[in-house]
C-alpha cells in the first residue's frame, strides 16, 4: 500500500484531521476578521475543512495546498 492509499483510508471518517472542532475553526475566522472577499491560502490543508467552513460562514475564497 502506498502513502496516499494509507492516508485516504486512515482519514476517510475524520471531519477535521486534528484535535479541533468546527466551532474553534469558525472562532479563528472571527479572530482573523475574515469577511466576504478575503482571500486565504492554507498550506497543509488536508481535506480543506477550514477553507470550506470559512467560505460558507464568511464568504472567503481560498486555495488549499497539501501533499495528499
Amino acid at each position: 500500500m502506498d502513502f496516499f492509499d494509507f492516508m485516504s483510508i486512515s482519514h476517510r471518517y475524520m471531519e477535521i484531521l486534528n484535535p479541533s472542532s468546527s466551532e474553534k475553526i469558525l472562532q479563528l475566522g472571527k479572530l482573523l476578521r475574515l469577511k466576504k472577499g478575503s482571500r486565504v491560502i492554507d498550506f497543509g490543508c488536508g481535506c480543506a475543512k477550514a477553507l470550506i467552513l470559512w467560505a460558507e460562514e464568511f464568504g472567503i475564497t481560498g486555495v488549499g495546498i497539501d501533499i495528499s
